[in-house]
This record gives C-alpha cells, sequence and structure tokens, in this order.
C-alpha cells in the first residue's frame, strides 16, 4: 500500500502541470466526467494461470460501476462482476455444443483454473483522505467474494481438485490513488489484499479436502486511465497466496478497454 502513495507522489514531481483540476473537468456535455460517467462497459482480455494448471487466455465483454467524489472525506466506490464476463465467455464456446447435445469444449481440457467472483462480486470503498486538485489518495476496505478451483490431473490420470479450492467471503484494506495527467485524463492506481474470512462451500465434484487447510489471500493491484471523452483502458492483476501444504500459486490478469457512461 505504502508503494501506492510513494507512486502518486513521484507523478506529482514529474507529470506536467497542465493536467486539469478533477473539479474542472468537462465532457461534450459540460457536466464532469469524474463524478458523473459511472456505468462502464469493456471488452475484456483475460490470461489465468497456475502452479498446477496451464495457461489460459480468452475474451470477454461486461460491465463495472465506479463512482467518485475529489471533495475531502468524499466517499469512493468500485465495483466489478468478473465471473459475469467469464460466463459470457463460456456462454460463447460451449453453448453451441450443449444446444445440440454435444461435448463441450471446455470439458476437453485436462486442466483448469477457476478464479473469479461469486455471487457479491469484488467491492472496494475508499474515502478520501488527502484530497488536493490534482491529486487523491483514498485509503478503504475491500470485500466481496471468490471463485477458486485448480483442477489438475494426478498420475492415474483422473481429475483432482485440492485445496484451496472453494468460494470464499473475504474482507481487507484497500487504498486508491488517483492523479490527473493531462488537461482530458486522469490516472487510478489500487491496491488491496483479500483475507478469506469464510468459506461458504467446497467444489461440487472431483474435490479432496485436507481438513484444517489454511484459507487463501487474494492481492490486487489496478490501474485505469480515464478520459473526459468517455474512453478508458484498465489493468488488473490479481494473485491467490497460498500458505498451506499445496504451496499453490495462481493469478488472474484482465485487461479492459471500454467506455464509460
Amino acid at each position: 500500500m505504502k508503494r501506492l502513495v510513494l507512486i502518486a507522489l513521484l507523478l506529482s514531481c514529474f507529470l506536467p502541470n497542465y493536467a486539469q483540476e478533477f473539479a474542472k473537468f468537462r465532457n461534450k456535455k459540460k457536466q464532469n466526467p469524474f463524478i458523473n460517467q459511472w456505468f462502464l462497459v469493456y471488452v475484456r482480455f483475460t490470461s489465468t494461470d497456475g502452479k498446477y494448471v496451464d495457461p489460459q487466455t480468452y475474451p470477454s465483454i461486461g460491465f463495472s460501476i465506479r463512482d467518485d467524489s475529489y471533495k475531502k472525506k468524499g466517499l469512493r466506490w468500485r465495483f466489478d462482476h468478473p465471473s459475469l464476463s467469464d460466463l459470457i465467455y463460456l456462454l460463447a464456446t460451449d453453448g453451441p455444443a450443449l444446444w445440440n447435445n454435444k461435448k463441450a469444449p471446455s470439458s476437453k481440457r485436462t486442466t483448469e483454473l477457476t478464479f473469479g467472483s461469486g455471487l457479491i462480486g469484488w467491492h472496494q470503498v475508499y474515502i478520501n483522505a488527502i484530497s488536493r486538485p490534482r491529486m487523491l489518495v483514498s485509503p478503504g476496505v475491500s470485500f466481496g467474494d471468490y471463485l477458486f478451483a485448480s483442477k489438475r490431473v494426478r498420475v492415474n490420470g483422473n481429475p483432482r481438485i485440492y485445496d484451496p479450492a472453494g468460494y470464499y467471503l473475504t474482507l481487507g484494506p484497500s487504498v486508491m490513488v488517483t492523479k490527473g495527467v493531462h488537461k482530458k485524463a486522469w490516472l487510478d492506481l489500487s491496491g488491496a489484499v483479500d483475507i478469506s474470512l469464510v468459506k461458504v462451500t467446497d467444489p461440487s465434484t472431483n474435490y479432496k479436502e485436507t481438513p484444517g487447510y489454511p484459507k487463501p489471500v487474494f492481492a490486487t493491484f489496478a490501474a485505469q486511465l480515464n478520459t473526459t471523452q468517455r474512453l478508458f483502458a484498465g489493468v488488473r492483476l490479481v494473485r491467490m497466496l497460498d500458505t498451506g501444504v499445496e504451496k499453490d500459486k495462481a493469478g488472474r490478469f484482465d485487461f479492459s478497454l471500454g467506455l464509460s457512461l
């Protein structure tokens, strides 16, 4: 978290001084897009990898929500539901085969990584602790739910899912630093550590439980460039941290390009 604050200070030193103040951003409708453009639609490219699974890359479409304030002690909110985007991709690839009572392409994979959100999605709520005309530092909390499962093939050839697989409810600290970088653009940098508080349920098939296995932790870093012309581009890296005997490692990288409405 401290690194994000350091990055913000470096940005304030080296980025041009002609960057616009948050309160003075305007779009073609003479509205301030910093506080008015809250619904985001995007095309997303996702890449997943894990210690025991093959990497996978796929496209999808989806939406996210942001609510911003540039005032001191103002609240800010971020919401994304990556599993909805993943579901759209899965329906596009497996849907035609399932409709025709054929074997779905995804069922042919020998390994598979489930790494996304559950019913709640991923939320971050921030409060502006430092509010300057062109820079905000906003600590907060991150909460939501994670679906995680690493399906791998053991020596006997049968697929098996081991801990720390499951559906988890999480809570943890987060921070976001926002910097005006141009007359028509600003940059959001954020980080979060989501600690699994409750394991709601286990995977339904191919799962072998290890009693007392420690719950995973999820670490996130994200950056998003927003413009007054509605265009935005963002990246997000989420890593699953496993402290149990499996020492599993897994990551999800999302690149999103879209419009804010």
